[in-house]
């Protein structure tokens, strides 16, 4: 199984990795200063997140302030940033997610934006 990336305006962005690859991203995530990378903490705690030139900002800045120790960690970062250039024009709000629960969690926030 794999997580991959959905957009609100374009839909399926990407895969992003395995389970224990993101798992791994997971933990090199909860390292890092909450306060430094609100929106890092925010998709890792809720699978959501935008907008999603700030989250390509802070997920840059991490990679070079704290580099993961893990080189799969550092490949799962730049699979994230590669499908967020991609879609800087049209997209803003950025799921993650392992695809069992997408629709359901998509459906609910873009309502939560919307009101």
């Amino acid at each position: 199984m794999t997580y991959s990336i959905y957009f609100d305006e374009t839909g399926y962005g990407g895969d992003v990795a395995t389970i224990t690859g993101y798992d791994n991203l997971c933990r090199w995530i909860d390292s890092l200063d909450e306060k430094a990378f609100p929106l890092l903490h925010e998709l890792r705690e809720n699978g959501i997140a935008h907008p999603i030139t700030e989250i390509g900002d802070q997920l840059e800045t991490a990679l070079i302030d704290e580099p993961p120790k893990d080189q799969y960690v550092e490949k799962t970062a730049s699979n994230i940033l590669d499908i967020i250039d991609a879609h800087l024009d049209t997209d803003i709000v950025l799921v993650i997610t392992d695809d069992v629960e997408a629709a359901e969690s998509e459906t609910d926030y873009w309502t939560e934006i919307d009101d």
